[in-house]
């Protein structure tokens, strides 16, 4: 499986909570950094934990949704950037349509890093290009 179709799965996975089919797509050694253990200098390196981030997004969020809109691949990585929408439980603070990106390295055809990005920019600049050198890996929405 190519690393657009790895993004597209995992977060159509997330959106619907459905911890199985994300550890499905993960390595055995598995780096996952989603926004919220950025924040807090977390990592994620086991489908029980895989499954614990998933527990206490709920808690924590009324809704957490993602919308990748664009893909591109270069070599064994893969970059996808797009918007999420969050609204908290207990606040009803509402995060409307923040602009965001997600990197990740394919090893086996799984997901072997994970890393969330709150700014675009920052995701790109983590793998080393600008939207428009990325031009050329786009990939069309898997």
């Amino acid at each position: 499986m190519d690393g657009a179709d790895l993004i597209k799965r995992w977060l159509e996975a997330f959106n619907s909570r459905d911890a199985e089919a994300m550890i499905a797509l993960q390595h055995p050694d598995i780096e996952f950094v989603p926004t919220t253990a950025a924040m807090e200098g977390r990592v994620y390196t086991s489908p029980e934990e895989t499954r614990e981030f998933l527990r206490s997004l709920e808690l924590d969020w009324e809704v957490f949704e993602t919308h990748p809109e664009r893909f591109y691949e270069v070599g064994n990585r893969a970059v996808a950037l797009g918007t999420f929408h969050a609204r908290g439980r207990g606040s009803g603070v509402e995060i409307p349509s923040q602009r965001v990106g997600w990197l990740i390295t394919v090893q086996d055809g799984l997901v072997y890093r994970w890393r969330t990005y709150t700014d675009a920019v920052e995701a790109l600049e983590a793998i080393g290009m600008s939207e428009e050198q990325l031009a050329e890996f786009r990939v069309p929405r898997p």
